[in-house]
């Protein structure tokens, strides 16, 4: 998955899990699709995260969600059982 790729990225100053991470809570998916695809070869995990990215970017507007005050993740569910 996104950590997979910090492995084959070169050093920066933030690291870049860290930065798709960001860019994904500012519901910037392309960008994150864009930067992992090409080390989607290289890693299984990280071709199905790619996948997922695709599939799932028009649900994934996390800086939406969270002005709206609506819960972001499965934390909420997962817990409730």
């Amino acid at each position: 998955h996104l950590s997979s790729t910090s492995r084959n990225s070169q050093v920066t100053k933030e690291p870049p899990v860290e930065i798709g991470k960001a860019q994904l809570n500012d519901g910037l998916v392309a960008p994150v699709i864009t930067g992992v695809r090409p080390h989607r070869d290289r890693d299984e995990a990280v071709a199905a995260d790619v996948c997922h990215l695709e599939a799932s970017k028009d649900r994934m507007r996390y800086d939406l969600c969270r002005k709206r005050g609506l819960p972001v993740g499965s934390g909420g569910v997962e817990s409730d059982g």
